[in-house]
């Protein structure tokens, strides 16, 4: 299997703010177009307005949010878009005092066992953390993320009582059965473990990533790659992804002569299928990334999240930016024959929709998107992406 990358998340909540594996400190690149010039502007603006905003909302303790079993990340996914900030005005040797004060509260919610975590959901606000933390790489964390490492290694299964789980994470063992697997944890932890190992850290790379692989496949409607019961080639989800080997958050179907019901493929967890792939190591002419863009291609939207509609919408919006930025996906042919360009299309729906203070929320409250420091951060990152590829 190719280790060359191609250039360089859901009960109760999905807590997934992710960043490319190109920089993060990498300054914002020339104009593609410049007829994309005042886009980019209102991007800027947008962008200084979200943070305006996170900066009022910081606690005195430099966290985010609310004390909850959470809290590690609404803290972390903050930090994160201070420091992606498209023009480097938050990354550097003058870290400012607000980020420096988050960063120090995260470190004081690192656990014993290497995690990151308050009370519960120990593998996604560990992964999330460290993302946070590895944007100024700041030589004092060495060890404490060097144990968040193996800490989300150790979390991967193995020989579980449901074999299909094998290879994926689960939201870690503080909640109740946690024999499971699901693509939101996976693409987390993958994502924290890659950036981690391109950090060139000692001891990085020792997940079974095989056996992630295995389970990243086990995910997708692609019957030449997933034996799965329930996997389905049929025009309405070959090539896309679901959120475990058992469960679709978008729900099942019968079909006519199969024992199984097809399990639907939908939009967010099918950008979180092509990071997968990515950070494990799959070439871009993989054919299971090709389906899946395939897929994406044919249920295009930056109008709801495709197959749930207004469900997790800013999640999909930062899956969808990270996803075709670091599989240096630039268009997409459209069934009807439109080439579209998704980073302006995406830009302009961001723009739209951000409101007079500064923040982004979801009027549909499922997964906490009704909650304006986590929608507000997941807009930015996916803004700040967006920045780089206008």
């Amino acid at each position: 299997m190719s280790r060359t990358f191609l250039r360089l998340s859901l009960p109760l909540l999905s807590l997934l703010c992710l960043i490319p594996l190109t920089p993060a400190s990498a300054e914002e690149p020339p104009l593609r177009d410049p007829a994309n010039l005042s886009l980019r502007n209102e991007v800027r603006l947008a962008i200084d307005k979200g943070l305006a905003y996170l900066k009022k909302e910081q606690n005195a303790d430099g966290s985010w949010g609310g004390k909850d079993p959470l809290h590690a990340a609404i803290t972390a996914l903050p930090l994160m878009a201070f420091h992606g900030e498209p023009q480097g005005a938050y990354r550097g040797n003058d870290t400012p005092e607000f980020m420096r004060k988050g960063y120090a509260f995260l470190r004081t919610l690192a656990k014993p066992d290497g995690g990151i975590y308050n009370e519960d959901f120990e593998c996604v606000n560990t992964a999330i953390a460290m993302m946070a933390l590895m944007g100024p790489n700041d030589p004092q964390d060495g060890q404490l993320l060097a144990k968040a490492n193996q800490f989300l290694i150790k979390m991967q299964n193995a020989n579980g009582a449901v074999a299909s789980f094998d290879g994926g994470f689960s939201y870690g063992p503080g909640m109740e059965n946690r024999q499971w697997g699901d693509l939101h944890n996976t693409v987390c932890a993958l994502e924290a473990l890659r950036t981690y190992e391109a950090l060139e850290r000692p001891g990085s790379d020792k997940l079974n990533w095989d056996a992630a692989i295995g389970f990243i496949n086990r995910c997708q409607n692609l019957s030449s790659h997933n034996k799965e019961a329930w996997v389905s080639d049929d025009a309405e989800n070959k090539g896309g992804y679901v959120y475990s080997p058992m469960s679709s958050t978008a729900g099942d179907k019968e079909v006519p002569g199969r024992h199984r019901r097809v399990l639907l493929s939908y939009g967010s967890m099918t950008y979180a299928g092509v990071l997968c792939l990515v950070y494990s190591g799959v070439d871009s002419t993989d054919p299971r990334i090709a389906a899946a863009l395939d897929w994406t291609a044919k249920n295009y939207s930056v109008e709801e999240n495709p197959r749930l509609g207004k469900q997790g919408l800013y999640l999909y919006y930062n899956l969808m930016a990270n996803a075709l930025a670091t599989a240096n996906v630039d268009a997409f042919t459209l069934p009807d024959g439109r080439k579209v360009n998704w980073a302006k299309d995406l830009a302009v729906k961001l723009i739209s929709l951000q409101k007079n203070d500064g923040t982004w929320v979801n009027d549909n409250s499922r997964w906490l998107e009704n909650d304006p420091t986590l929608v507000t951060s997941y807009a930015l990152v996916a803004l700040d992406m967006i920045s780089r590829r206008l």
